[in-house]
């Protein structure tokens, strides 16, 4: 499937969008496309020579584009990387929390060094940025976030760390949403599955150019009506994430133990799956 199609051109016109984790990937194919639909776009990645590459090929492209390598687990670089797009487009209109770290380790293996410093990027480095852009999408009464998920967020063996950053960050989503809605800015999520360097789960999966489309569809006008959602996309396919709903409390009619498990032998729908499996 096509990622970019002439109807989408001009999607995102006059716009300015930030790109985080931008040099490959996902990441490059987000801020690829949202260029390709009209948008300026921030090209962020720690590495900076993949950052300029994309840039370039933007700029060569026709577009307009600047890279910078802010780490954005660092409150400071947040706010300068929002400061750089204000300095080179004059606004901030969207911004794609992509950035993120990456490794499979068991509970017993964890390393607290590694562990902080995924919590630091994955989760920390996108309420920064957040925390960064915000307050100049309310002053203009506009502006689109979109967090990048994962399915590990429901639970997957060997990614307990960074489940749990993206399963906080799409709580994040809809928290934010809440507090942005009234000042005219949306948050939603893109959970993406995607053949990258990052992504080792075996099975048939679909390239980054695929999911991009989705991306751009939620900065836009087009998704004008969606806020605080989580989209999943893999391949040409799309499906929308359910969160979690408190179920009907079931009353203990008797005290201590037996009554709490007599109550939950009734109470509805009862145990639930968990976890995603791999392969």
């Amino acid at each position: 499937m096509s990622s970019f199609v002439d109807a989408d051109r001009g999607l995102l016109a006059g716009r300015a969008v930030i790109v985080t984790g931008a040099g490959r990937g996902l990441g490059e194919a987000f801020a690829r496309h949202a260029a390709a639909c009209g948008a300026s776009v921030v090209i962020d990645d720690v590495d900076l020579a993949e950052a300029e590459n994309v840039a370039a090929a933007i700029r060569a492209g026709g577009g307009a584009a600047v890279a910078c390598d802010y780490s954005v687990g660092e409150p400071d670089q947040a706010h300068a990387l929002a400061e750089l797009c204000l300095t080179h487009f004059g606004r901030i209109d969207g911004l794609i929390n992509n950035a993120a770290v990456f490794y499979i380790r068991s509970i017993w293996e964890e390393d607290p060094v590694e562990a902080q410093r995924l919590i630091g990027v994955n989760l920390l480095g996108a309420m920064y940025c957040a925390a960064a852009v915000t307050p100049h999408m309310r002053a203009a009464g506009r502006g689109a976030i979109v967090n990048v998920a994962s399915t590990a967020a429901f639970g997957m063996a060997g990614r307990g760390a960074y489940g749990a950053a993206k399963a906080a960050l799409m709580s994040l989503t809809y928290s934010w949403a809440m507090e942005l809605e009234p000042h005219g800015v949306r948050v939603n999520a893109l959970g993406p599955k995607a053949a990258t360097r990052m992504n080792r789960n075996p099975g048939p999966q679909g390239a980054p150019d695929d999911v991009a489309p989705v991306a751009t569809f939620l900065l836009s006008d087009r998704s004008a009506h969606l806020n605080g959602q989580c989209i999943r996309a893999s391949g040409p396919d799309v499906a929308w994430t359910l969160p979690a709903r408190y179920a009907a409390m079931a009353p203990r009619r008797s005290p201590g133990v037996d009554g709490v498990a007599e109550a939950l032998d009734l109470a509805e729908p009862g145990p639930q799956p968990f976890g995603f499996r791999v392969g």
